[in-house]
């Protein structure tokens, strides 16, 4: 596994919490090929070194192009490689140490923002079972658990509230199985965007409230928040009218403001 993964020696113990630590490392590589599957070369994700147009799909590739007769070792080198499409964007690192696992606090400021307004993170708070497969580790949200993390980590001045955002922007009840917004929702005059390919989009507004011009647009192979990002000739069908739905919404709410004020 270290040779595979490109761990420094002696990085993996026998301790079953090093297992979790390469699986968290796995899980996360992933997670991040698809927030940053943009369809041109960036270092969004990355940081200093680029990863390739559309990550995930290159990652994927040095796993299915292994032909099917090779051996369980070989498939594991190319495991590695597709995670370390990330990790040695660079190309020039040696090897890699493990983080510590981030259920042991080790979560930065994203713990932090848990612990003050109970943000939706890709962490260790919000993970689910799989339906099948082994990458993604179950987890079962104990809000008791989390509360006793929070206070031993933060301060007992630091305790989640889970209604936090949707109280402070939406007005309350913010249904996040199907995405709506009560009629009641004091927020108006506000355009959301889900990208197909970002992880975010499970926390998303996915339908629209016309009384209140709250509106949900949906993004086609698009990733985080793809809109926003310089347009370019490789963006995919669709995205271009999805940002001249943006500004004419925009255009319509400052008109409006103009008019109420003469």
């Amino acid at each position: 596994l270290e040779e595979a993964f490109g761990l420094c020696p002696g990085e993996l113990t026998e301790d079953d919490s090093d297992g979790v630590r390469l699986q968290n490392r796995v899980l996360l590589a992933y997670d991040d090929y698809a927030m940053g599957n943009y369809p041109f070369i960036s270092n969004y994700i990355s940081g200093d070194s680029p990863l390739p147009a559309y990550p995930m799909r290159v990652a994927c590739s040095l796993i299915s192009d292994v032909n099917d007769d090779v051996s369980d070792t070989d498939l594991l080198n190319a495991a590695g490689a597709s995670v370390n499409l990330l990790y040695n964007a660079s190309h020039d690192a040696m090897c890699f140490n493990l983080e510590p696992r981030d259920d042991e606090g080790e979560d930065g400021i994203w713990d932090t923002q848990w612990c003050t307004q109970m943000m939706c993170q890709e962490t260790y708070f919000t993970r689910r079972p799989p339906t099948q497969g082994v990458v993604f580790p179950n987890y079962q949200f104990n809000l008791s658990w989390i509360n006793e993390h929070c206070a031993s980590t933060q301060g007992s001045t630091f305790v989640p509230r889970p209604t936090w955002i949707t109280d402070s922007y939406y007005g309350g009840g913010f249904d996040s199985t199907s995405g709506t917004l009560p009629l009641s929702s004091q927020a108006s005059n506000i355009v959301f965007t889900n990208g197909e390919y970002d992880p975010w989009r499970a926390a998303g507004i996915s339908a629209n409230n016309s009384a209140s011009d709250i509106i949900s647009l949906f993004v086609p192979e698009g990733a985080h928040h793809l809109d926003l990002m310089f347009a370019t000739p490789t963006d995919p069908d669709g995205l271009a009218n999805v940002r001249k739905t943006q500004i004419a919404y925009a255009n319509k709410w400052a008109q409006s403001t103009v008019e109420a004020a003469v």
